[in-house]
């Protein structure tokens, strides 16, 4: 029994056999990742087979089943590796401090470089999506957990402003994605001169500009004063 003078005890350190112990399974589970990927990359989601993947990662059926469920849980967790890459994209657009066309359109070139890295992917990713019905509710919690990132605009909108903002945002990123995969993951030349500077102007003005978003933003800390936003 603990006296009023006893001293605050430190929780005991975890021992180190079961730290080397974690370490060995989050080495095992990213190796199983990776495997997972070359995999997919050569036959095909639809193709591989659980027992290609742990054989891929040097290890067994049952080892896989130790990390993840089934063949679809891989697949989620393969989507999950792009998440801070592509959530840092969305906050450096968020960072400046008036939307223009020319940082949609650095925006834009930010998600061209990133499909084009990892163009492989980013093609399976659709016969996943195709193939695992319950994935396609994770792709829209994956599109609004980006759209989240945008919090210094959201924040200076009222409740109705924010949630529509938040629609824009979110039918925003699945356009840059679909641009993305016929342009930089297919390679098809699209239309016009310059198709990202035209698809900058696009969202510049659907999305970002004055009147939609930061309008509406800065008509709230200066009621009566009609603002345009800044078009380079």
């Amino acid at each position: 029994m603990k006296t009023a003078n006893a001293p605050i005890q430190a929780p005991a350190p975890e021992p180190a056999r079961n730290t080397l112990r974690q370490a060995q399974k989050n080495l095992t589970r990213e190796r199983l990742i990776d495997a997972a990927v070359a995999v997919f990359e050569e036959r095909g989601y639809r193709a591989s087979t659980v027992e290609q993947i742990a054989q891929g990662a040097g290890a067994n059926r049952a080892t896989f089943y130790l990390h993840f469920k089934a063949k679809g849980d891989i697949a989620h967790a393969i989507a999950q590796r792009a998440l801070p890459e592509t959530a840092q994209m969305w906050q450096e657009l968020d960072s400046a401090p008036q939307i223009s066309v020319a940082d949609v359109r650095r925006w834009i070139d930010l998600h061209m470089d990133f499909s084009q890295r990892n163009r492989e992917w980013a093609a399976i990713q659709i016969e996943i999506l195709n193939s695992e019905p319950t994935l396609s509710g994770l792709y829209l919690e994956y599109a609004d957990h980006y759209t989240v990132q945008m919090k210094h605009l959201l924040q200076r909108l009222g409740p109705k402003e924010r949630e529509n903002a938040r629609s824009k945002l979110l039918y925003c990123f699945m356009l840059i994605e679909r641009f993305c995969f016929f342009s930089a993951i297919h390679g098809h030349q699209l239309p016009g001169a310059d198709p990202r500077g035209a698809l900058a102007e696009f969202l510049w003005q659907g999305v970002f500009s004055g009147q939609p978003l930061q309008a509406a933003a800065r008509n709230r800390k200066a009621p009566g004063r009609r603002s345009q936003g800044r078009k380079p």
